[in-house]
């Protein structure tokens, strides 16, 4: 991750490697996706955009990615085209949204991302679409979307 002064704008670029794509064109070359986002720190100075989605080395995440470079944030709906990729006890892979609540149904996208407590109560992961469940999901979303145009 590293952020540049273009102009008087600063912007961070985020470079991630993708290991499978669900949706959307194919990447060409090294299997490598690097997007821009507005704010970040270049000496003292630091832009703070409230919202914008954060990114830690080394997370496994599922993003989903339109206007990169020429949108304030590349990913759809801002914290709404992150999902986190989690593992349990049993090596159980699981979907979680930006705001850490399980997510149990792809219809939850929708939701806002304030996490109430009730959802944070009631979403365990064990409850949580596994990432593969989330994938075939996601497949059968765009291929209704397609059908349906």
């Amino acid at each position: 991750m590293t952020s540049v002064e273009v102009g008087s704008t600063i912007k961070t670029r985020v470079t991630f490697d993708v290991t499978e794509i669900l949706a959307g064109a194919p990447i060409a070359g090294d299997q490598t996706l690097t997007l821009q986002l507005l704010g970040g720190r270049v000496g003292n100075r630091v832009v703070e955009i409230e919202g914008m989605p954060t990114f830690k080395l080394g997370t496994d995440i599922v993003l989903f990615v339109a206007g990169n470079g020429k949108n304030v944030c590349p990913l759809v709906g801002w914290g709404h085209g992150k999902y986190l990729v989690k593992e349990d006890a049993n090596d159980r892979r699981y979907m979680v949204r930006d705001n850490a609540v399980p997510l149990t149904a792809l219809a939850e996208v929708q939701e806002p991302l304030e996490a109430s407590a009730a959802a944070v109560r009631t979403r365990l992961p064990v409850d949580a679409l596994s990432f593969d469940e989330f994938k075939t999901a996601v497949r059968s979303e765009k291929e209704r979307i397609l059908h349906a145009q």
